[in-house]
Order: structure tokens, then C-alpha cells, then sequence
């Protein structure tokens, strides 16, 4: 990578290090407490697996005293060898999204053709004020929101040579940011949407093996997660569902409330840049 981009990046790094000892940005308020509680709860499984030594901790009754760890199970297994090695405090924590964000940010601009995009993206939604605030909080949102580019950037690094792999590169991510976090599970049939699109494309000529494998491949990871997931851990989810702090009703969405949201988040003084 070229050093101009290098030297973008590790501003970008350097300008997270004064807030990776403070308490989460009130403008983050907007109808949830997580930004202030979840890095609490949500690591709280595979801290007491370092400190008390649990080896029981995959147990649906161990998980029901931490429910929240059902929500993020690849976020605890990602977090074991750095807290293991390093050790668990609040800053080192953050300290590992913040370094997970960025080196993968860098990967993802590896190529020539995506450096201008890349610095483009780090610029602009990267330097937005709640995604900057939360690239280095220790939380699963950055995780699975990067996981979901990065989906996107393989499957454009494959789309000329075999389309095939770049779907199952998607599907592959995809599922690793459900994983790290189940709110993004309505990302799944994104590789499907992208295979149906792809009809509309000059150069599709695999349109029915391509489409064929996009939703068998949806179909049996769909009835994996069901299986190995959720119905092992039901009690799990439903105390998980009755803890959560946002929430979105359709019945309740209105005008009012689309309005008071423009005006908060879009024109409130941290976002006018």
C-alpha cells in the first residue's frame, strides 16, 4: 500500500487514542444505553471463563446467568486469545476493536484499483461521528459492520473471475457478523439479492448456477443458525428479548418521530461536518 494511504490510516488510528480511556459520547444517546453498558455485558461471559476458570460456560444454564453472550458468541471466542494473552482491562479492550478496525480497513484497500474508494470511505462514513466514536468502543458493531463491507469488497474482488466464490466469500462474512452480533442478521439474504441482480448485468452468464447456489446456500445457513443456535438456546433469547433496551414498533413510527430523528442526529452540531 502506498505510503500516502499508510499515513491516512494511522492518523485515522492516532485520532481514536484520546478517547479510548473515556466514558462513550452523550450525542451516542439516541433511545439505547448501550454504548454505556455493553461493553460490560457483553464481554462478561469470556472474562469470567479467564478469571474464574468456568469450563462450563457453553451450558445453556451458565449462559442463562450472562444471556447476553447467545447474542455475540463469535465476539467472545474472538476476544479469549487477547484477553488470555494481554490481559482485560477496559482500555486494552477497546484497543483491540480500534486495531481490528483499522488493519482491516487496510487490507480491504490493499488493491490499487480500491485505494481511492478506501480513502474516500475513511474520510467520509468512517469519520462520521457515531462510527468514530464506536470503532473504539469495545463493542460488536464495528466488527459486524466491517464484516459486512468487507462481504461486499470480496465479492467485487471475485465478480470477474469466478462469481461463485465471491458469493460464497459473502455468505461466508455475512455470517461471521451475524455471528459476532445477531442484529445483523437481516444481511443474510444480501448474496441472494446480488445474484438476482446480477440478471441485469451485460456480462452475467451463470445467472441460473449462480442464483441455484445463492439460495441453497441461504436455505441451509438459515437452518443451521435455527438449529445450532437458537433452538438449543431458547430460554437464552427469549430473557436476551425481554432485557433489550432499543427496540424499533412500526405501529409507532410517525411523522413526529421521523422528524425529531432528522433533526437530532443530522442536524445536531456532531454531524453538521
Amino acid at each position: 500500500m502506498g505510503v500516502f494511504y499508510v499515513v491516512f490510516f494511522i492518523g485515522y488510528l492516532l485520532l481514536q487514542f484520546p478517547f479510548l480511556n473515556a466514558d462513550a459520547d452523550v450525542a451516542l444517546a439516541k433511545g439505547s444505553r448501550g454504548a454505556w453498558t455493553d461493553e460490560g455485558l457483553y464481554t462478561a461471559t469470556v472474562r469470567n471463563f479467564i478469571n474464574q476458570g468456568y469450563t462450563d460456560f457453553i451450558k445453556e444454564e451458565s449462559i442463562l446467568k450472562t444471556p447476553y453472550a447467545i447474542v455475540t458468541p463469535l465476539y467472545s471466542v474472538f476476544l479469549y486469545p487477547f484477553f488470555f494473552l494481554f490481559g482485560i482491562s477496559l482500555v486494552k479492550a477497546r484497543l483491540i476493536t480500534l486495531l481490528f478496525c483499522t488493519t482491516l480497513l487496510c487490507f480491504l484497500c490493499y488493491k490499487k484499483n480500491l485505494r481511492s474508494m478506501g480513502l474516500a470511505f475513511l474520510l467520509s462514513t468512517m469519520m462520521l461521528h457515531p462510527i468514530h466514536q464506536y470503532t473504539h468502543l469495545c463493542l460488536a458493531e464495528m466488527y459486524a459492520t466491517l464484516l459486512i463491507f468487507s462481504a461486499i469488497v470480496v465479492y467485487v474482488f471475485y465478480t470477474d473471475l469466478n462469481t461463485i466464490k465471491g458469493i460464497a466469500g459473502m455468505y461466508l462474512l455475512i455470517v461471521a457478523a451475524i455471528l459476532f452480533k445477531v442484529q445483523f442478521i437481516y444481511m443474510l439474504p444480501l448474496p441472494l439479492l446480488v445474484s438476482v441482480l446480477q440478471v441485469f448485468s451485460k456480462e452475467c452468464v451463470n445467472f441460473k448456477k449462480q442464483f441455484l447456489f445463492s439460495i441453497s446456500a441461504l436455505i441451509i445457513i438459515a437452518l443451521g443458525l435455527i438449529l445450532l443456535w437458537y433452538l438449543p438456546f431458547t430460554e437464552a433469547w427469549k430473557l436476551t428479548a425481554s432485557n433489550s433496551s432499543g427496540s424499533i414498533k412500526l405501529e409507532k413510527i410517525k411523522m413526529k418521530i421521523i422528524k425529531h430523528n432528522i433533526e437530532s442526529i443530522f442536524f445536531a452540531k456532531e454531524y453538521k461536518v
